[in-house]
C-alpha cells in the first residue's frame, strides 16, 4: 500500500482531499527513502535498530528522524507550493505533510528491517503534534524561501548521512 493510500485511510477525504491531492508522493517517498538509507548506511543497521528499539528520544537516530519530518516537511511543502501565510491553512497543510512523512518514514524503516511495528507510522500523534507546531513556527518566524529551506535540508539532513 502506498503512502497516499495509507494516508487516505486515516484522514477524511472530504476535509483533507484537496491537500492530499496537491502532494507529490513520489517525490516525498523518494526523498524519505534516500534519507533513511543514508542514515542506515552511515550508522549501521544494528545501531539504528538498537536506537529505535531503545525508544531513546535523545539518540542520534531519533533526532535524525525528527529532522526528516520537520525539515523534510518544509521542503516538500515548498516543492508542492503549499506554503501560505494563512495560519489555519498552514496548520492543516503541515499536519497532512507531517503525517505523510511519518507514514513514508515508517514504511522505509520497515523495508530496511530496522523497525518492527504493525502501526503505519513511526511517531505517535503527541510527538508528531510537536513537530507540526515547529513546522508552522518555521514558516511564521522566518522568511521561507528556497534558500532557507535548502540550507535546512543541507545542514540537518544531507550533512548527517
Amino acid at each position: 500500500m502506498t503512502t497516499k493510500e495509507k494516508l487516505s485511510e486515516h484522514l477524511p477525504i472530504e476535509r483533507f482531499g484537496i491537500f492530499i491531492n496537491r502532494i507529490d508522493f513520489d517525490n516525498l517517498d523518494k526523498f524519505v527513502r534516500m534519507l533513511v538509507a543514508g542514515h542506515i548506511a552511515r550508522r549501521g543497521s544494528n545501531t539504528v535498530r538498537s536506537e529505535i528499539d531503545s525508544n531513546d528520544s535523545s539518540s542520534l537516530t531519533y533526532t535524525f528522524l525528527t529532522h526528516i519530518i520537520e525539515v523534510g516537511s518544509l521542503k516538500i511543502l515548498s516543492d508542492c507550493k503549499l506554503i501560505t501565510t494563512d495560519r489555519e491553512v498552514m496548520h492543516v497543510n503541515s499536519f497532512v505533510m507531517a503525517l505523510s512523512m511519518n507514514i513514508s518514514m515508517a514504511s522505509s524503516l520497515k523495508a530496511k528491517g530496522v523497525f518492527d511495528s504493525d502501526l503505519p507510522v513511526f511517531f505517535a500523534m503527541e510527538p508528531l503534534e510537536i513537530l507540526i507546531e515547529r513546522i508552522v513556527n518555521h514558516i511564521e518566524n522566518a522568511l521561507i524561501d528556497s534558500t532557507y529551506i535548502n540550507s535546512l535540508v543541507k545542514n540537518y539532513l544531507l550533512n548527517k548521512i
